[in-house]
């Protein structure tokens, strides 16, 4: 007689996590409406504190797992997906909470929708912020992944198993800190995007967070993930790809000639592909606005102020100068 497997697996990577954020995790899967599923939790060289707690739990449901040297979270993250069962793999991070009827409505959704294999949802931030990309159909999802960052909050996501396996697609450690964002990167064109327009999770921000401490190396890696989709995409070869990296990451151009010079060589390249050339573009200018914005240093300030970015991301002096008394002369005084 066959075994039957669950229709769903949970997947949570652990490191030392707070012990309370650890346990509201554990709780609000255990607490789902849904109980066709296997919950799988790896352990990647944690304290003790971690197993002690999660051996606490009695529900057959549960499976644990211990690494037996430090993988990381693209490496923990590709061993819970080997080993799941189900058909629809859930992503939570081990210090995020679901919804009750989460997985319920998600695999109610994928079920009736068989072309969807990356499956979102709205989420909450600290229990309080909303985070949502907005309603968007699978090619606008898309386009916002590409040009305008991550639109998924990672612990609301629910991906088919089968197009993984069908594309090998798996978490790649040189993308850390941004391996689940370089992994839905590497879905667009293999698979249909979906976002519930509902809050179904809450999404733990707090200053040990990686998105936190870690913000200019995950910018730098996301955007290369955005280079490759582009030149995927468009079968083009972009260039100066570590200037432009380093500019998403909110980095003042060591020569902003050469980035604009790169910027207008990958225009021309993207030419065919008008739509994407315009966001192209837009992406940049949104990040000189940013550094613009958050550079407080008169030094820095009086160096975007002669940029020649100014003028080729058409940027008025008005602004410049506003920024430039407001993010630099100000922050000297002080």
């Amino acid at each position: 007689m066959n075994k039957k497997f669950p229709k769903v697996s949970v997947l949570t990577p652990i490191y030392n996590t707070k012990p309370e954020f650890l346990r509201e995790c554990i709780n609000s899967v255990l607490d789902q409406t849904f109980g066709d599923f296997e919950f799988l939790l790896c352990d990647d060289c944690s304290e003790s504190y971690i197993r002690d707690i999660v051996e606490s739990y009695n529900d057959p449901r549960i499976i644990y797992i211990r690494n037996q040297k430090n993988l990381g979270a693209a490496g923990s993250r590709n061993r819970l997906i080997d080993m799941a069962n189900g058909d629809y793999l859930a992503l939570l991070d081990s210090d995020d909470t679901m919804v009750e009827t989460r997985l319920a409505k998600q695999v109610d959704f994928l079920d009736k929708n068989p072309a969807v294999g990356c499956l979102g949802t709205w989420a909450t931030v600290n229990k309080s912020s909303l985070f949502h990309p907005g309603r968007f159909d699978s090619q606008q999802l898309e386009e916002h992944l590409v040009f305008s960052g991550c639109a998924l909050c990672n612990s609301s996501v629910m991906l088919r198993k089968s197009t993984l396996d069908k594309h090998h697609i798996r978490y790649k450690t040189e993308f850390i800190p941004a391996e689940d964002y370089a992994l839905y990167c590497d879905l667009i064109g293999l698979t249909k995007f979906a976002v519930l327009p509902e809050v179904l999770c809450d999404y733990k921000f707090y200053s040990e967070n990686i998105s936190c401490c870690q913000e200019q190396k995950q910018k730098y890696i996301a955007a290369v993930a955005q280079y490759n989709v582009i030149e995927r995409y468009a079968n083009v070869s972009l260039v100066g790809k570590e200037e432009m990296a380093n500019f998403a990451a909110f980095n003042i151009p060591q020569n902003s000639k050469e980035l604009r010079r790169a910027i207008k060589i990958n225009l021309d390249k993207l030419k065919e592909f008008p739509r994407w050339a315009e966001m192209f573009f837009n992406t940049n200018k949104n990040c000189y606005r940013l550094i613009c914005y958050k550079k407080r240093s008169l030094t820095d300030q009086a160096r975007l102020l002669c940029s020649p970015l100014r003028r080729f991301f058409k940027q008025s002096f008005g602004w410049q100068l506003f920024c430039f008394i407001t993010r630099g002369m100000f922050s000297f005084k002080k």
